[in-house]
């Protein structure tokens, strides 16, 4: 039985690198093929596991309304009002927000993995941006500033709120 040279040649290289980077020579250990059905059976397991994961990971949710009411005591449309979870308070989860009808009135809605009614259980700092003077400047109108600026950042804002479990009503009282 002959061996052919250049495979002979390209072994004893490889054999000569590995001594050299390693200062020991190497045995390759023969591999062991799994079967292919096996590997498919341990894929689509993992995959539904992955799937299933996500499952029933939603917070607790609280259905909140309320009614966000002016300086000078009306009531203001056109306002988007976020409650905004804090998580220096532990409260995780995504925002919730709603918009403020003619009567001042709001209806949260999760803003999470799903959208559902309601919002996370515990502390909040609450946003409130001013869409009617928004779409205002839009058309080339100067409006007059309904919301004080301090409203529109959680960074800036004194709305804080704890929601409970349940449903609730949380009416926001602005101060100039």
């Amino acid at each position: 039985m002959t061996s052919n040279p250049q495979t002979t040649t390209a072994s004893a290289r490889r054999r000569c690198r590995e001594v050299l980077a390693t200062g020991l020579p190497t045995r390759r250990l023969p591999t062991r093929r799994l079967p292919t059905r096996r590997l498919l059976a341990v894929g689509w397991l993992a995959v539904g596991l992955l799937a299933t994961s996500g499952c029933g990971s939603e917070p607790p949710l609280a259905r909140v309304s309320g009614q966000v009411i002016a300086p000078d005591d009306r009531p203001l449309d056109g306002l988007l009002v976020t409650y905004l979870p804090d998580p220096d308070r532990a409260t995780l989860g995504g925002h919730a927000s709603g918009l403020t009808d003619a009567s001042g009135r709001y209806v949260l809605a999760y803003r999470g993995t799903a959208n559902r009614s309601g919002s996370v259980v515990g502390w909040h700092k609450v946003v409130i941006e001013d869409y009617a003077a928004e779409n205002s400047r839009q058309r080339r109108r100067s409006p007059l500033p309904r919301v004080p600026p301090r409203y529109r950042l959680a960074a800036t804002t004194p709305l804080e709120v704890q929601i409970h479990p349940g449903e609730q009503t949380v009416d926001l009282e602005l101060e100039d």
